[in-house]
């Protein structure tokens, strides 16, 4: 019998969140309700699973746990916790923050496109770019 690959992602996702507190991957919905240096940090590691990966399954992982998520509770630490574990510098990790941002919280893009508007990175000036009208 294989492991399918996508569970060997969701396996080393899970192990690492559930370092945090026991197990939380699996109430991932209720993230709001543990402590919040605890729900920060596993925000960070899925903020950073679904931006700084180069393989599409775990950034797409990443993308449905935070999509679990309360909400209202991304809302409000999205920025804080991004800007504490992304590279805006990194063209490859403010594109897959920006197509994070556009799928899980779209009502906070105009303050990541901001962020990376008058970057010394071209590349990520132009993800602003490709994103704008979007």
């Amino acid at each position: 019998m294989s492991v399918q690959p996508n569970n060997i992602y969701e396996n080393m996702l899970r192990k690492e969140v559930d370092e945090v507190s026991g197990d939380i991957y699996d109430n991932i919905k209720n993230l709001d309700r543990y402590p919040i240096e605890n729900a920060k940090k596993v925000l960070e590691i899925l903020i950073q699973s679904a931006c700084i990966g180069q393989n599409c399954a775990p950034i797409e992982l990443a993308r449905r746990k935070i999509g679990e998520i309360n909400h209202q509770w991304i809302i409000e630490h999205f920025i804080e916790t991004a800007d504490a574990c992304i590279n805006y510098l990194d063209e490859w990790e403010y594109r897959r923050l920006v197509e994070l941002t556009v799928y899980c919280v779209p009502e906070l893009k105009s303050i990541v496109l901001e962020k990376g508007r008058f970057s010394e990175n071209a590349e990520v000036r132009e993800v602003v770019d490709d994103y704008s009208d979007f």
